[in-house]
């Protein structure tokens, strides 16, 4: 579950991450919709954001996602940037 949840955080902070604020998901993502994309309880989803927050590599609030940490983000998602950028549709 938390390889799929970088990932997404990964595909949408290229998508909609604010050209200031790249690391930023803006609070246009309610999570029962993140949860419903990534085909997971909406609890399954605050356990692996949990979990990507005490490992430091992202920290949530107001709704919004925040990446501290991208290249372990990119880890978590087992992923390089150049596959991410096709990902993103860029």
């Amino acid at each position: 579950m938390v390889p799929n949840l970088a990932l997404l955080v990964l595909k949408l902070s290229a998508r909609f991450g604010a050209s200031q604020h790249p690391d930023v998901i803006p609070n246009r993502s309610p999570r029962r919709w993140l949860a419903a994309l990534l085909g997971v309880s909406p609890e399954s989803l605050q356990r692996a954001l949990r979990t990507l927050r005490d490992e430091g590599v992202v920290a949530t609030a107001d709704g919004e996602v925040r990446i501290l940490d991208r290249r372990c983000l990119r880890e978590r998602a087992n992923i390089d940037d150049a596959a991410l950028w096709l990902l993103a549709g860029q």
